[in-house]
């Protein structure tokens, strides 16, 4: 039996690819595991993306970036810290960052 049918999909947390401000699956639907490196357990699954996603990616950002490249820093900054979904996952992603230092035994100074 392989370690992926032991997984309860029910608990299984899905991580999908960011593009033009919509998640997305892989265009061919391929996914890969998400493997502890401490217990060896698979937590998750990840989109695992080929040329075409990484074509429709480029795209988007180029299409971003027409407008973006004209807006000052302090637009910018709102812009930023004004998206509900940075504000609710900055903390998460900060302390993902803080164990992952932990582990690694690195230290994470500011300016990273």
């Amino acid at each position: 039996m392989d370690l992926v049918d032991l997984v309860d999909p029910r608990t299984m947390k899905s991580f999908q690819n960011f593009v033009n401000g919509v998640y997305v699956d892989a265009s061919d639907g391929r996914t890969s595991a998400v493997v502890n490196p401490v217990t060896g357990e698979q937590y998750a699954t990840a989109a695992l993306s080929g040329g075409a996603d990484v074509d429709a990616a480029m795209k988007a950002a180029e299409t971003a970036f027409e407008s973006w490249r004209d807006t000052t820093p302090s637009q910018r900054s709102l812009a930023s810290s004004a998206h509900p979904r940075a504000r609710s996952r900055s903390a998460g992603l900060s302390s993902c960052r803080s164990s992952h230092d932990r582990r690694a035994g690195s230290v994470w100074t500011a300016g990273q």
